[in-house]
């Protein structure tokens, strides 16, 4: 939502803005009001809040869409301002690196292993723009098997801006050691982003999933086929961000796994 560019401004429709209750009690030298206008100290009116959008505080998820080709088509119900996340898996008959591509658009948070191995994932993301929804990405196309998920998360407002951070990744023709994706410097909004995958065939998910191994639970798991697992969760503005562990199964070869902390504003 945003408060009106003109005319009078009621003092429930700043709560309502604030993610408040309507009626809750307030005052214009309130600190996330003074911030909503940009006037942190000083002569303050109602006035100064024509036109302004409240901060993103809450985040859902709204759809997820997958693909083994090297194209994935965005869901239908995107909406301009939606964070879109890809993670990209493909397999090449021989060694390579993975560094890319990822669809035009988005940015490249993070490819790997960038050599000696046949498959990898690649982790892009977006914020969508009018025009979005129902289109196809073209992303990496593997010449011996693809994988994609596509997750969109939905604000309490529109995303502005996003960053990746404590990035962990890895690789091994063994059972997987599992990694702890550290929460150190997180506050939300953010998203927590971790995706598995294997140069054969992904069939139970996250190992020992949801009560051992990977842990906590995700909020949203999404598998492409048997080739790809992804695990996702919210953190509000407010809520206390955490550590995750991630393991998945041997599953006797190119064993991978990517995951890091989307931060939001």
């Amino acid at each position: 939502m945003t408060l009106p560019a003109t005319g009078t401004i009621a003092m429930d429709q700043v709560n309502v803005e604030l993610q408040k209750s309507a009626t809750a009690l307030a005052t214009l030298n309130d600190a996330d009001i003074r911030a909503l206008a940009g006037i942190p100290s000083g002569t303050i009116s109602l006035d100064n809040l024509h036109g302004k959008t409240g901060p993103l505080n809450t985040l859902n998820f709204l759809a997820t869409s997958t693909s083994v080709s090297s194209t994935i088509v965005v869901p239908a119900t995107v909406q301009a301002g939606d964070l879109m996340v890809l993670f990209d898996g493909p397999a090449f008959s021989s060694t390579t690196g993975i560094s890319g591509p990822v669809p035009t658009g988005f940015t490249n948070l993070g490819a790997g292993p960038t050599g000696g191995w046949t498959n990898g994932i690649i982790m892009s993301a977006k914020i969508a723009v009018a025009g979005d929804a129902g289109t196809t990405l073209t992303g990496a196309n593997g010449n011996s098997r693809n994988a994609k998920v596509l997750t969109i998360i939905r604000g309490n407002v529109t995303v502005s801006t996003f960053n990746v951070v404590n990035v962990q990744a890895s690789a091994t023709n063994n059972d997987p050691p599992g990694f702890t994706v550290s929460s150190a410097g997180v506050s939300g909004p953010a998203v927590l982003a971790c995706c598995g995958s294997s140069g054969t065939n992904v069939v139970n998910m996250w190992q020992g999933y949801p009560s051992t191994f990977t842990t906590p639970a995700f909020g949203l798991v999404t598998q492409a086929a048997t080739r790809m697992v992804t695990g996702f969760s919210n953190i509000n503005r407010g809520v206390a961000s955490y550590d995750q562990r991630c393991d998945l199964q041997d599953y006797g070869s190119g064993n991978m796994m990517r995951a890091g902390y989307i931060v939001l504003t």
